[in-house]
């Protein structure tokens, strides 16, 4: 059988074994008109609560909250145009709209990169400005959630009459799923407040608690519902990824339930049943971009994690084209153990370094084999073991597993959540 690798595919003889079990995703196309679909839901959003139109005022600030471009997939030329047509029917002109990044403890874009994340015509029209999470002048405190964090947040949006958050609902290995609410924790908080919130993930009970598809009793997650509550955003306008990568739904409305609503279709299209776990669990990434590099590659190793039995071994196949990732995210493997990676972590939380720790506490749990293009040295520092190839990787996985009982595959591993009844 073929299994994507970047942008071709690998031969993949399967070993011997006495179940197979095959982890594939709903079909989801593309949406055909993407901005009819935004005002579709601008005017009858999916949770029947009220149109954005009963929302706002004329005369009254709107904040829009986009992702930044390590979220391109979302889009935001193709959003941002007929919202900001719809709030000029509501009698906010264009002076009254400010589009801000919640680029969270990312770095900052250039001009040229906020044209092309907002799209030219927008970035001509309205004032386009990302968040600084350093930036304490450009910060106000809104209050302490339950769990003791204290919660600064961006003034423009603070101050704003209306604030909306526009962005992408996958699933994601802290919160549970992506979007909503992390538009605003971490997307537009303080650097204090990203570092008190995301130090959840350093807690006993995190493994158990936290990770993709998780919500009920996820800490990380619960502490950002509370932040966002303060805020209170007027509107949530996500966008769900197609089976071919681009947009496959747009789901609107108030910031909390239209979420959940698009959790409840991420659930429904890419949680896969999975009878039993696997003794050896093969997961491509599904090719370029998913598997451009290794940092990216993480989520495949992640998901292959909720498939494979106790004892059992990890096979991912991930071309990474460019390397490894950022330079951050490479440092964080210069600790020898996993309790110095945590008391580093500790001491400056980032979100590569705990991507880092994850993929080190993995590969410390099973035996997990990459085939990539990196170098056997490069991988093996991360805990990894290095593969040639795909029969390279299945010989060391049968020296470890001898007898497969159940083999379970995940062609498209970077998306799909294998989910143990």
């Amino acid at each position: 059988m073929e299994l994507a690798y970047g942008l071709g595919h690998l031969s993949l003889e399967l070993p011997p074994h006495n179940r197979l079990y095959s982890v594939e995703s709903q079909p989801m196309g593309d949406v055909a008109d993407v901005p009819a679909a935004v005002l579709e839901q601008l005017d009858r959003p999916v949770d029947h609560s009220a149109p954005l139109k009963e929302r706002v005022r004329s005369g009254g600030r709107v904040v829009i909250v986009i992702s930044d471009l390590t979220r391109a997939w979302i889009r935001n030329d193709l959003l941002l145009p007929p919202l900001l047509s719809y709030l000029n029917g509501c009698g906010i002109p264009d002076s009254d709209i400010t589009v801000l990044v919640a680029i969270g403890t990312h770095r900052g874009h250039t001009d040229a990169e906020l044209q092309e994340l907002a799209g030219d015509d927008i970035f001509a029209r309205v004032r386009v400005v990302d968040h600084d999470s350093h930036d304490e002048g450009n910060l106000c405190f809104v209050g302490t959630t339950s769990r003791g964090t204290d919660v600064h947040l961006n003034r423009l949006a603070v101050e704003a009459d209306h604030v909306i958050l526009v962005g992408g609902l996958v699933y994601h290995l802290m919160a549970g799923f992506g979007g909503g609410r992390k538009s605003v924790l971490p997307g537009i908080a303080g650097y204090r407040t990203v570092q008190a919130n995301h130090g959840f993930l350093l807690s006993p009970d995190a493994i158990a608690t936290m990770g993709s598809g998780k919500t009920v009793g996820n800490a990380l997650h619960e502490d950002m519902m509370e932040a966002a509550a303060l805020l209170s955003p007027a509107f949530l306008l996500n966008v769900i990824l197609s089976s071919q990568r681009g947009i496959g739904a747009v789901v609107g409305g108030n910031w909390d339930t239209a979420w959940e609503k698009g959790c409840a279709i991420i659930r429904q299209r890419y949680g896969v049943p999975l009878a039993a776990r696997g003794d050896l669990v093969i997961a491509s990434a599904g090719g370029f971009p998913t598997d451009i590099n290794l940092y990216q590659s993480s989520k495949t190793l992640d998901n292959a994690f909720y498939a494979v039995e106790d004892g059992g071994v990890i096979i991912v196949l991930a071309q990474c084209l460019e390397g490894g990732g950022s330079p951050e995210f490479f440092d964080w493997f210069q600790y020898d153990s996993l309790e110095s990676m945590v008391a580093a972590l500790a001491q400056g939380f980032t979100v590569p370094g705990y991507v880092a720790y994850h993929i080190r506490r993995i590969a410390a749990q099973y035996t997990a084999i990459l085939v990539s293009d990196l170098e056997p040295a490069v991988v093996r520092k991360t805990g990894l073991r290095p593969a040639a190839s795909v029969d390279d990787a299945v010989r060391q996985a049968q020296e470890v597993q001898p007898t497969i009982d159940t083999l379970v595959l995940m062609p498209q591993g970077a998306v799909t959540l294998p989910v143990i009844p």
